[in-house]
């Protein structure tokens, strides 16, 4: 402006200026405020500033072919000198109207407080909720923070504890160590000492060998001793013991050994596959065989002489004599005779029917 205007004119640009450019400036100097002076909403909150500049462009300038119609405007525009004269003018004057609305797009700007209004309703309740997210995240924050100072306080703990294993463990296993080296030289020792243990084994097998050899000598020196002994006598003890035994004969003893006759009877019982040749030689075995004669029959006798009498001295003299009666057809009586019958063995004689017969020494 030169000055070169009419006065209302320069009272409407005002009045147009502080009643619709004022608030629109100061909206945008609100939403800029408001969103933190951030790049993108201070270039919309430019816009109320730009918009109330534009005020002061609203007097019409003549320009070419239209300076009648200025001219004419202006004599219009003179004739406004309050808010309400231009508000009315802006209803009754269609071409007023749609010059300003060219000028300013007044229908978008009147538009623009509300949606500003709006924006920063928005923008506030988006900063508010912001902040409660921020104020909930700093106690997130410090309640992990406190758990991490308490997480390192255990791991230094732990750290130490770590220390003091490792030491533990350190002496621990210079003990093993110790240990170990004591067990290698006791497991030398015990080396050692089984090594003289089995040496010592070995001499008390040689030992025990030697005295089961005697032994067996001194017991087959006396149980010979006892067998001759109870040959000689064996007919009359026999006699008693059958009751009624006439004209009996040693045909067999392994004290004496065995008669040509009794020899011959056995071998040729053998030749006629009446018992076998092994037969006959388990025979040859027997302690004693007599032959005599018993209410006018033979019978034969078969005795196992032994100091004590035991199961397989019974078992043997069944066995024998069931050979000899097989051989000789003759009824044959299978007898033990001891130093000592225990009663068990007494019991298993009887019921195998053999006699036992006791004869001192």
């Amino acid at each position: 402006m030169q000055g070169n205007l009419p006065p209302r004119t320069y009272r409407l640009t005002a009045a147009v200026g502080l009643g619709f450019g004022l608030p629109l400036a100061s909206a945008g100097a609100t939403i800029t405020h408001l969103s933190d002076y951030s790049q993108g909403t201070a270039f919309t909150g430019q816009i109320p500033n730009t918009v109330g500049s534009i005020s002061c462009i609203i007097p019409p300038y003549p320009t070419g072919g239209t300076l009648r119609q200025g001219q004419r405007k202006n004599a219009e525009m003179s004739a406004i000198s309050t808010t309400t004269d231009f508000l009315r003018l802006l209803r009754e004057d269609p071409e007023f109207r749609a010059q300003v609305r060219q000028e300013l797009q007044i229908q978008e700007l009147m538009e623009l407080p509300e949606k500003f209004a709006a924006l920063a309703s928005q923008t506030q309740q988006e900063f508010s909720e912001i902040k409660s997210r921020l104020t909930r995240l700093e106690a997130i924050i410090a309640a992990q923070q406190t758990a991490i100072t308490e997480l390192q306080d255990a791991v230094t703990k732990l750290q130490a504890a770590i220390t003091e294993l490792q030491a533990a463990v350190a002496k621990l296993q210079a003990a093993i160590t110790e240990l170990q080296a004591g067990v290698a030289k006791l497991q030398e020792t015990v080396a050692a000492q089984q090594t003289a243990i089995t040496e010592l084994q070995e001499t008390v097998d040689r030992h025990e060998v030697l005295l089961t050899r005697m032994d067996g000598r001194l017991g087959r020196l006396e149980g010979a001793e006892y067998e001759r002994r109870v040959s000689r006598t064996f007919i009359g003890t026999l006699s008693r013991a059958l009751g009624g035994l006439r004209h009996g004969r040693l045909m067999h003893s392994s004290a004496y050994g065995t008669i040509p006759e009794f020899s011959q009877l056995m071998e040729a019982s053998a030749d006629d596959d009446k018992i076998s040749h092994s037969q006959w030689y388990e025979i040859l075995l027997t302690d004693a065989v007599v032959r005599g004669v018993k209410a006018g029959e033979t019978i034969y006798a078969v005795a196992e002489i032994s100091l004590t009498v035991h199961q397989d001295d019974i078992d043997r003299a069944a066995e024998r004599a069931a050979i000899i009666q097989q051989a000789t057809g003759a009824t044959t009586y299978p007898i033990v005779i001891g130093d000592s019958i225990p009663p068990q063995q007494q019991a298993q004689a009887s019921n195998k029917g053999v006699t036992a017969l006791t004869v001192q020494q």
